[in-house]
């Protein structure tokens, strides 16, 4: 394993322990240097928004969320917290058309309890716009 990419996952482990404690700008720190590290990370850009979207700092999370999937357009998590994001937003047919991909996604992962989440999710998103 390359050096720098071990370094960048000890940041991680960081991060996700200041996130796991609610102390989400520290998490911040953590996970901006494992993506200074290594800034094809996309679970750490996915990481930071989570972070930044806890603070309500939306329009950098949403930021993140984008960067995470331009990395890896599979990170199902990425498309399901930015649908989130977005519907908050109130921009509900940005959020549905997130929604879809990651419901999509979570279906061909076979993440059954995921899938649910995200119909219950899209039928309140329906409901709304």
């Amino acid at each position: 394993m390359n050096d720098n990419i071990g370094i960048s996952i000890d940041y991680m482990r960081f991060g996700w322990f200041y996130t796991f404690k609610g102390d989400y700008n520290r998490a911040i720190e953590y996970y901006r240097e494992a993506i200074r590290i290594n800034p094809d990370d996309a679970a750490a850009h996915y990481n930071l928004g989570s972070a930044l979207q806890n603070l309500e700092r939306y329009d950098e999370a949403e930021e993140e969320y984008r960067e995470a999937i331009r990395i890896n357009p599979d990170l199902a998590e990425a498309h399901a917290n930015l649908s989130i994001l977005l519907l908050k937003a109130k921009r509900p047919e940005d959020a549905k058309k997130e929604f879809e991909i990651a419901k999509e996604l979570f279906e061909k992962q076979g993440r059954e309890a995921d899938v649910k989440k995200m119909e219950e999710l899209l039928a309140n998103t329906q409901e709304a716009g």
